[in-house]
């Protein structure tokens, strides 16, 4: 058994109707609750969930594609989840192993962010994974900047990149 349980279709329903349920009982307007979701909204405020896919990210960029068509923007923290991926890809394009029971995602950021700070987006990626492994009492570092270890041996790598959209709108999307 993993630390992660898999998760189920309904679950991610019932987050996603609480937090419209949220914006909605703090009486923002539609028009509000739609630029909240845009550029303001929490990670995993919208969560989709494959059992299999060949990347997250090439999932990301379909529903940016579908965003723009409709004349929207993908939700800031939209998050692409699968129990496992069959064309993962690393750094420089390298195949990645992500077969089923381990954690795979990516999430669109929208770039928001000043130059300064956009850099540390891969360290502040790995500081979250290693904390989130540490509150499971498991001791895990990160080996600069994309590789979280536990003891000695990696457990988790992480890519981003940035990507400037035909509409104009610049997304970083990190994979986990």
């Amino acid at each position: 058994m993993g630390l992660i349980a898999t998760p189920c279709r309904d679950q991610i329903a019932h987050h996603h109707q609480n937090h419209r349920a949220c914006l909605d009982r703090a009486g923002f307007s539609p028009e509000a609750t739609a630029q909240i979701l845009a550029y303001g909204a929490p990670v995993g405020a919208l969560v989709e969930y494959h059992a299999q896919l060949d990347r997250c990210m090439t999932r990301l960029h379909e529903l940016m594609d579908a965003a723009e068509a409709s004349g929207t923007v993908l939700a800031a923290g939209t998050t692409v989840l699968a129990e496992e991926l069959t064309q993962a890809l690393g750094r420089f394009r390298r195949p990645w192993y992500a077969p089923k029971g381990g954690l795979w995602l990516s999430l669109a950021w929208p770039d928001v962010l000043l130059p300064e700070f956009s850099r540390l987006l891969p360290f502040a990626v790995g500081l979250a994974c290693c904390r989130c492994v540490r509150s499971y009492g498991v001791q895990a570092h990160l080996k600069w900047v994309n590789d979280v270890l536990v003891q000695g041996k990696k457990i988790a790598g992480i890519l981003c990149t940035t990507v400037k959209r035909p509409q104009g709108d610049s997304y970083h999307l990190l994979g986990l």
